[in-house]
């Protein structure tokens, strides 16, 4: 996941605890070396079949913090840590709100016990490199200026108003909405009459009930 996508992802999700950012089943089945190196110099242990002993308990996986951000907006800024948790075919990386860290939330998407959910945060305290510790901090003002050249562009593709593409749209970036909302107050047009404006935004000035409708369907996309 590059920045752009990770911003976009955390300022849909920031009222989350954790957000699973992805999951990707990479071409080597095997523990990262480098984290194994620091599995030999700890207490755990790694089988001669993949398993990991962690203190009293078997377990299929290994986890390491892999980053840190903080994502600014106008009046918010969030910290997040950054995990990896590795298993034998797949590798999941989430985003844990540094606030709720010492909480020990729950991974979307694992079956682990309570005792394993402890097990991976433990083995983020451990096992990280020093500068998975670093946080880089980004700002959605200048993603959100690119999200309005490219939704804007994406609307004027779409011509007339088609409400299933116009929700379709919004599943697939969840910050479609406010940007094209934000587009048309702010009147960012290159077009220099209203006649211009792509027959698709005008439903948003259109006091009727099909805007209604829309606003309505919009709502409930970007709130779930």
């Amino acid at each position: 996941m590059n920045k752009e996508e990770l911003i976009r992802t955390l300022a849909a999700h920031a009222a989350d605890a954790v957000v699973l950012l992805e999951k990707i089943w990479p071409d080597n089945d095997a523990f990262p070396a480098k984290l194994c190196d620091r599995v030999d110099a700890s207490d755990y242990f790694i089988t001669n079949r993949g398993a990991v002993i962690a203190s009293d308990l078997r377990v299929p996986f290994l986890a390491e913090q892999v980053g840190a951000v903080g994502i600014s907006s106008a009046d918010v800024h969030t910290r997040w840590k950054i995990v990896a948790i590795y298993q034998s075919d797949i590798r999941f990386t989430y985003a844990v709100r540094t606030t709720a860290w010492d909480k020990k939330p729950r991974f979307p998407g694992l079956d682990l016990s309570d005792r394993e959910v402890d097990i991976v945060y433990e083995m983020c305290d451990t096992l990280s490199r020093n500068r998975a510790y670093i946080e880089k901090d980004f700002s959605t003002e200048k993603t959100l200026f690119a999200d309005i050249l490219s939704n804007t562009h994406a609307a004027k593709l779409l011509g007339a108003f088609d409400e299933s593409r116009f929700i379709e749209l919004l599943q697939n970036d969840p910050l479609a909405l406010p940007v094209l909302e934000a587009v048309l107050l702010a009147g960012v047009w290159s077009e220099s009459t209203l006649e211009s404006v792509p027959n698709f935004l005008m439903v948003f000035a259109l006091p009727n009930a099909q805007a209604l409708s829309v606003r309505e369907n919009g709502d409930s996309v970007t709130h779930s």
